[in-house]
């Protein structure tokens, strides 16, 4: 039969899990609600039933959102680009964003880009990358929603070359409408690889979601 001074150990020990357990369940629950972004009831303005403004309808987990910037953090080309020099050369480049909230207000996506120009020789480009991110509701039109990743390119005419980055681009979005959204917000770009060195500034963004 145990002793006296065993049940009281075993007994202290099992308050010393519960409060270890309770200490670090709660504050990530808490934690997910601050990410996830407001909900309708919460957006509804008075007098209305079942209206969700169109940030708070902005980042619930299942949605799939499309999007271009106007510079591409760390690529120092926009997302969709076309030019023609006097000469008679030729660039085109697509480089759409997609990404996916796999929970409220947690995203993860990336770009996938192709370029071409023209000229003797010709040049190929593709550009991939893979970014996180998490959008917060701030009002009934602004929400924020940074993200984190990574960027490489790989070019080819004679030779190849290819580069990667590490990117953070911290946008501010104005939902102007259900599903549909523009945005503006600072950017950090560093090249590990082929580099390095360091690019910095403001990004502009506009995308919508299904």
């Amino acid at each position: 039969m145990p002793s006296t001074s065993s049940v009281r150990f075993l007994t202290r020990a099992a308050v010393c899990v519960a409060l270890a357990l309770t200490v670090a369940v709660v504050p990530r629950s808490a934690w997910a609600q601050e990410l996830a972004p407001p909900t309708a009831a919460t957006s509804a303005p008075s007098g209305g039933s079942g209206w969700a403004s169109p940030a708070a309808s902005f980042g619930m987990a299942g949605a799939w959102v499309i999007s271009v910037q106007s510079y591409n953090a760390g690529s120092a080309t926009p997302s969709l680009f076309f030019a023609k020099q006097a000469s008679g050369g030729e660039t085109v480049l697509i480089q759409p964003g997609l990404d996916y909230f796999i929970g409220n207000g947690i995203s993860v996506g990336g770009v996938v880009g192709f370029g071409y120009t023209s000229g003797s020789p010709a040049t190929t480009t593709v550009n991939l990358g893979a970014r996180a991110g998490f959008n917060q509701g701030l009002n009934q039109h602004v929400s924020f929603w940074p993200t984190l990743g990574i960027d490489g390119s790989y070019s080819h005419n004679t030779g190849s070359n290819s580069t990667a980055a590490l990117e953070v681009f911290a946008p501010f979005l104005y939902h102007v409408a259900p599903h549909f959204f523009l945005g503006v917000g600072p950017f950090l770009s560093y090249l590990v690889k082929g580099g390095p060195d360091t690019q910095y500034g403001l990004d502009f963004v506009i995308g919508g979601w299904l």
